[in-house]
């Protein structure tokens, strides 16, 4: 099984946002704001070329199908 990458202390997301930027070339972050509105980031190259509508969808979709067949487990 894969596990979701949690960075201590996941409850500082500050320090969570530090950490993945420096292990990641392209990511997106989804999360809610302080109004508790949902919202996106996106960022990064993949293969030295910004990102398209595709891409996004594609890493969305490939982890969504992968949490949902239960391929994650929480961090112990």
């Amino acid at each position: 099984m894969k596990k979701v990458t949690e960075i201590f202390p996941a409850d500082d997301f500050k320090n969570v946002a530090k950490n993945a930027a420096e292990a990641l070339e392209c990511g997106l972050v989804i999360g809610y704001d302080k109004d508790g509105y949902l919202c996106f980031y996106g960022g990064g190259l993949i293969d030295g070329k910004r990102p398209r509508v595709k891409d996004w969808n594609f890493m969305i979709d490939v982890f969504k199908s992968e949490l949902i067949a239960g391929k994650y487990t929480e961090n112990e």
